[in-house]
């Protein structure tokens, strides 16, 4: 499955070295929580890209659900700011072939512009 959600305004744009580093520590942190696992990502200075693995919707839910507020919890700490970080809903699309997942992941890592 592959997502993007937007970033409020401007809270990651320009600090892209930071905000990889907690990216790193989160995603690291989070493979296998809730049934769900984070197979590929990228970054970009509005969005990000995500490529996981989960069991079911709900394990997709609860497992989006505690990335997205971890990763809010540790960029705001580390930017010293507060509120809110995502705005809007991820978009869902289940890869149901071999070819659709080649397809996401050559996206996917080819659409990083901080690497």
């Amino acid at each position: 499955r592959a997502r993007a959600r937007h970033v409020v305004g401007r809270s990651w744009a320009g600090r892209s070295r930071r905000v990889l580093e907690v990216l790193w520590d989160v995603f690291a942190e989070a493979k296998d929580r809730h049934g769900m696992r984070v197979c590929h990502w990228a970054a970009l200075p509005n969005h990000m890209h995500l490529i996981v693995e989960a069991e079911n919707e709900t394990a997709l839910a609860r497992g989006m659900n505690g990335l997205l507020v971890r990763i809010a919890r540790r960029v705001n700490k580390a930017f010293g700011r507060r509120g809110k970080l995502f705005d809007g809903r991820y978009h869902v699309r289940a890869l149901r072939t071999p070819r659709e997942v080649r397809h996401a992941i050559r996206y996917v890592l080819t659409k990083s512009q901080w690497r």
